[in-house]
């Protein structure tokens, strides 16, 4: 198991020395998908995971609750390589449609079983996740500029994510192409603590799922867009105008 091929700096974030690359993990982009596969070619189980990639840290002073999402002036800046490092590795990272990130923020995060799509966008995500979880909910162009300046050699694009990474494996002479799907917002990750963190808050009358101890069934759309009103829209332009400028996406609405 060649653990020291795969180095994050002090237990860190996406800083592979074998393959001379440094991964800025956008959160709800594929991005474990895309470490599961240096994971593998490094030999390293999944398990081995935690303690290279996502390290929790409780220190504000060195970045996000979570190190694998560190912007990319952060590796730099915290210390977690040197500049010399960063501007000779291959740096990649990948975006995607902000009102389609925001659903997949919603299945993840957003308590689907507590309130409804139109209600998280329009009172949560604004109010009490935009600032708790910023490091997580930030537009795109939080992790990938710094004043103007992009500091990724390559981004990816979720929508067309099979043709993309295969580009960021033949610039890292990776022998796969192909992408592992990890950490699916709509799937369930434990049997039984959903149900419990059901139950916990349907006991809590000061949760908006108080009584409700079934929970209210998560909504499939076959599409994103079909999740948007008129006003959710306008709020996910709003939040994420720098996104939709930088990388030229469009309302789901029109």
């Amino acid at each position: 198991m060649d653990v020291q091929g795969f180095l994050a700096v002090r237990s860190a974030a996406m800083i592979s020395q074998t393959h001379r690359c440094i991964f800025v993990h956008v959160p709800k982009t594929a991005g474990q998908s895309i470490e599961q596969v240096f994971l593998t070619q490094l030999r390293l189980e999944w398990k081995q995971r935690a303690p290279l990639l996502l390290r929790r840290n409780r220190d504000p002073r060195k970045g996000p609750p979570r190190l694998a999402h560190l912007r990319a002036s952060e590796y730099v800046d915290l210390g977690y390589c040197d500049l010399d490092t960063f501007s000779t590795f291959y740096r990649f990272s990948f975006v995607r449609n902000p009102w389609d990130r925001i659903v997949s923020f919603y299945k993840y995060i957003g308590s689907p079983a507590e309130y409804p799509f139109r209600d998280f966008v329009l009172h949560h995500l604004p109010n009490g996740l935009w600032s708790r979880m910023h490091w997580f909910v930030r537009p795109q162009t939080d992790f990938l500029y710094r004043d103007g300046k992009l500091l990724v050699d390559f981004v990816g694009r979720f929508e067309s994510l099979a043709e993309d990474f295969t580009h960021v494996a033949g610039q890292l002479d990776l022998p796969t192409r192909e992408l592992p799907f990890v950490n699916r917002s709509d799937a369930r990750r434990s049997p039984v603590y959903p149900a419990i963190r059901r139950t916990l808050k349907a006991l809590w009358p000061g949760s908006p799922a108080f009584g409700n101890f079934g929970g209210r069934p998560l909504t499939r759309y076959p599409d994103f867009a079909a999740y948007y009103d008129r006003d959710t829209c306008d709020v996910i332009a709003r939040l994420y105008a720098s996104d939709i400028e930088a990388f030229g996406y469009h309302s789901p609405l029109g």
